[in-house]
């Protein structure tokens, strides 16, 4: 009959609760390296996501300060309503002009026709001769 060693027992348990323990001390030391070296990788990821985002931004922002100034140095509703007082008043010049235009050319007409009258009647009249 096999008597316990007690002593060799417990030294194996011992033996066997160390090496469980360095096998749990190495999972968690891995697991967090591992972590480690993914929350850096993720941190090298979000910084170039965030200059370019940033550079974006600064480009929209640099955008908008244009608009803001375009739109200082544009008419607003009574610059437009001057302008369109300032076309009606050269459209109705326009207008007056035409029908003086109209009235000049008319009379010039009639003194063109009168001299061909004339110089026809006289040409006539010399043929006859």
């Amino acid at each position: 009959m096999l008597t316990p060693d007690w002593g060799k027992f417990w030294l194996e348990a011992l033996t066997l609760l160390g090496v469980m323990g360095n096998m749990l001390y190495t999972f968690i030391t891995n697991r967090s390296k591992a972590n480690t070296k993914a929350i850096k990788e993720l941190r090298g990821h979000i910084d170039v996501r965030t200059e370019s985002i940033s550079e974006r931004v600064d480009t929209i922002e640099l955008d908008v300060r244009e608009l803001r100034t375009d739109l200082r140095h544009l008419p607003d509703e009574d610059d437009i309503k001057r302008l369109h007082q300032r076309i009606d008043g050269v459209a109705q010049g326009m207008t007056r002009l035409e029908g003086s235009h109209d009235a000049h050319m008319r009379a010039i007409n009639k003194n063109l026709d009168l001299i061909n009258t004339h110089l026809l009647s006289r040409e006539l009249g010399e043929q006859k001769k």
